[in-house]
């Protein structure tokens, strides 16, 4: 049996020199450190303008994270627009066609009338001489798609027409149109997919599959509608196969093959159904673009530091978010375009804002146009500059393309994009 025992009381320096003693219940003491009230790696409390400094720095990394991420969607976004306006303007060379030997008492319409067959035709430009009055024997088709000026070299060179045999080929600055060609078709997965021309306008799409499915299994089946009537087609459209050897078949077969009384026009397809920029663009509003910057920079910034917490609904975080989408709406919604050399002070009348307006709505809906007379301080002579303001930036992309180096009353026209915030602010020197 234990008895228990009061000890007497032993320092804490003395602890050290006890010897160990082995007592069943026996005496528990503290330590050394027991009289230590502090842990002794607490971190100090930060100071208010301490703090305050670390929300600014936070902030202001927000606000640099939401600029780079901003950044590299426009750069994006532009390197995309770049590469579509560089197919766009291979496409539109491709749409070009070249007819010379035209008899003398040829018309352009009766030009645009024998190689409409082929496909829709946007323009027709007979060169004049003004001493005879008469055109000088060749001309320059262009078509709204790339497969109807295939169509139309391939069938209409060597035709006879008025007399004489036309010489039908591509523009003297498109040296080899067949690597173009290959790349586009390559691209955009057009092996399986035909054009075909000269439909019956009283013809429907099942119509048309149900002839050409003999062929081979069709995927789509897709006439191009027409805008004057809402059932009908333009006599156009595309049809894709599910192999390349059927649509090689249906162009073997069914070119210039009679149907509905009327020559079908077939060949390989070259561009997309759709154009372009509307199948490979997809443009992101800019408030979207904003805030998916915000979550980017955001989720970036936690990556970084977890502890970092911003609130979306402060008075900096909005103001922040309205600076991005301004600076984002300069940087990619230009919707303004600039012709210069267009007219001079004398042929500044009326009409011209009209003409314009109509010239200008074949490329996109347009807002207004807005005509600017100064004088040049370089030459001390007038100048007549016309802004045209559209409702999207497709538009202004498409005009350009279709304007630029224009002549217009004998003068060659200069279509370029104007800056959108110099121009509401009224500023026209540029």
């Amino acid at each position: 049996m234990f008895t228990l025992s009061t000890p007497a009381p032993v320092s804490a320096l003395n602890l050290l020199n006890l010897s160990t003693i082995v007592e069943p219940n026996g005496p528990v003491y503290n330590g050394p450190g027991a009289s230590k009230h502090f842990t002794p790696f607490q971190l100090r409390q930060l100071e208010y303008h301490q703090r305050e400094a670390i929300e600014r720095a936070k902030k202001y990394a927000m606000e640099q994270s939401i600029r780079a991420v901003l950044l590299k969607q426009t750069q994006s976004q532009q390197s995309q627009q770049l590469d579509n306006m560089k197919k766009n303007q291979t496409v539109a060379l491709l749409n070009r066609v070249y007819v010379g030997s035209i008899s003398y008492d040829v018309k352009e319409e009766m030009l645009k009338q024998a190689f409409s067959v082929f496909g829709p035709i946007k323009t027709v430009s007979m060169s004049w001489d003004p001493a005879t009055q008469k055109h000088k024997g060749f001309a320059f088709l262009e078509f709204e798609y790339p497969e109807g000026a295939h169509l139309a070299i391939e069938q209409m060179n060597g035709a006879s027409f008025g007399g004489r045999q036309l010489k039908v080929g591509r523009p003297s600055n498109l040296a080899s149109a067949d690597p173009i060609i290959a790349e586009l078709v390559a691209e955009y997965k057009l092996e399986n997919r035909i054009y075909v021309s000269g439909i019956h306008l009283d013809l429907t799409e099942d119509d048309i599959s149900l002839v050409f499915e003999a062929f081979g299994k069709i995927v789509f089946c897709r006439l191009q509608p027409d805008p004057s009537r809402p059932t009908g087609h333009r006599g156009f459209g595309y049809i894709e196969y599910e192999n390349g050897q059927s649509a090689m078949d249906a162009v073997a077969s069914m070119n210039q093959f009679e149907l509905g009384g009327q020559l079908l026009r077939v060949c390989k397809a070259i561009s997309p159904p759709d154009g372009i920029t509307s199948t490979t663009t997809s443009t992101l509003p800019p408030a979207a673009a904003v805030a998916a910057a915000s979550v980017t920079a955001k989720v970036m910034s936690m990556e970084t530091e977890q502890s970092l917490t911003c609130s979306a609904h402060s008075d900096d975080d909005r103001s922040l978010l309205i600076h991005s989408l301004d600076h984002f709406a300069i940087l990619i919604g230009n919707r303004i375009l600039i012709l210069r050399n267009m007219v001079d002070l004398d042929g500044c009348d009326d009409e011209l804002e009209s003409e314009v307006h109509g010239e200008c709505s074949n490329y996109g809906p347009v807002d207004r146009v807005f005509i600017h007379q100064e004088i040049d301080p370089a030459t001390n002579t007038g100048c007549v500059k016309v802004f045209v303001q559209f409702v999207d930036e497709r538009s202004v992309v498409q005009a350009i393309e279709a304007l630029d180096g224009r002549y217009f009353a004998g003068r060659q026209i200069t279509a370029e994009p104007y800056d959108l915030e110099t121009f509401l602010m009224n500023d026209f020197s540029h």
